[in-house]
């Protein structure tokens, strides 16, 4: 049951990226099905992160919040620190949809350094360019682009394109904010 809980939530979080938040919901309520009362804590806080993200992606931010509390309260009370780094990641992206940017940022420095210390590296640049992107919201774009350089040269070495577009863009975003263009 907790790997097939655990699929139900990985097939919401790709149907998450492509926009498709009623199917994303669906596979959500097949995984929570799936784990009923079992107790699989680090399926259950895969499940309650992915649905805080779909809960964010709704605009349900209340919903959000306590999803995230509980699932950040399961991963601290079994020692699981792949299940809270995720947890910080929701955490970051709520901060931001919520227009709390420096937390935001903190947030996602956070997961960069849990990530780092987890072997977990196949989202640096991601976690660099959202805390650029809370940096940039705060008026601090010196710090912002020094971050964006260091997810480029990530970005570069995984031949990774379509985070190159993302940082371009971040870049342009903090020269314009500061009259450089």
């Amino acid at each position: 049951a907790p790997f097939e809980a655990a699929a139900w939530s990985r097939l919401a979080a790709l149907r998450m990226d492509a926009g498709r938040l009623d199917e994303a919901e669906a596979f959500l309520a097949k995984a929570r099905a799936t784990l009923g009362t079992l107790d699989e804590p680090t399926a259950r806080v895969h499940v309650l992160s992915n649905q805080a993200g779909l809960h964010i992606a709704q605009g349900r931010l209340p919903e959000a919040e306590a999803d995230l509390r509980e699932a950040e309260r399961l991963a601290h009370a079994h020692g699981d620190d792949p299940s809270e780094f995720m947890c910080v990641q929701e955490r970051g992206r709520l901060a931001f949809r919520t227009g709390r940017f420096e937390e935001a940022a903190r947030h996602a420095r956070a997961a960069l350094d849990l990530g780092r210390h987890l072997g977990a590296t196949h989202r640096d640049a991601f976690l660099l360019q959202n805390i650029a992107r809370g940096l940039l919201k705060t008026g601090r774009f010196d710090a912002a682009l020094d971050h964006l350089d260091e997810a480029q040269e990530i970005a570069d070495r995984e031949d990774d394109d379509l985070r190159r577009a993302g940082i371009a863009a971040a870049r342009a975003q903090a020269h314009l904010a500061r009259g450089a263009l």
